[in-house]
């Protein structure tokens, strides 16, 4: 006979002052500690690259009217076309010495409508300013 076979059959034991842990909260104790949960996702937020906004050229800004013409005279006719527009996303919380810093993003979509007198234009439903266009190309009908 073991050393410590007596103990094999025994009862575990059970506190009179404590009632027992549940599963959850035992589990709860082995969870990983992470007190700088906001230092952990502002060092991943520091990690995204942000672009300056950039200054179009005298021939980029007219090859962006002349397409936006050309789709204004479609939108006018009734035809609502695809286009495909490269556009500056600024990012709210940060300028560095007056100028905005964001994202460039290409995007898709059915335009709606051009509201000349805003300055902006819908693609999809979703409101774009026209100051942040850095490109835009009518796409062919899929």
């Amino acid at each position: 006979m073991g050393k410590y076979d007596a103990y094999l059959d025994m009862e575990p034991h059970k506190s009179r002052r404590h009632p027992p842990m549940s599963n959850l909260e035992r589990a709860k104790q082995f969870m990983p500690f992470a007190p700088l949960k906001v230092y952990d996702a502002a060092l991943a937020e520091s990690r995204i690259l942000l672009a300056p906004y950039r200054d179009l050229s005298e021939e980029e800004e007219e090859d962006i009217g002349r397409t936006l013409n050309q789709l204004y005279e479609k939108l006018m006719a009734g035809i609502k076309p695809m286009v495909m527009m490269e556009v500056f996303i600024p990012d709210e919380t940060r300028t560095e010495q007056g100028r905005e810093f964001g994202e460039y993003h290409v995007i898709s979509g059915r335009l709606k409508t051009i509201e000349q007198s805003e300055n902006r234009l819908v693609v999809d439903g979703k409101t774009w300013p026209i100051s942040y266009l850095s490109g835009i190309w009518e796409k062919e009908a899929e």
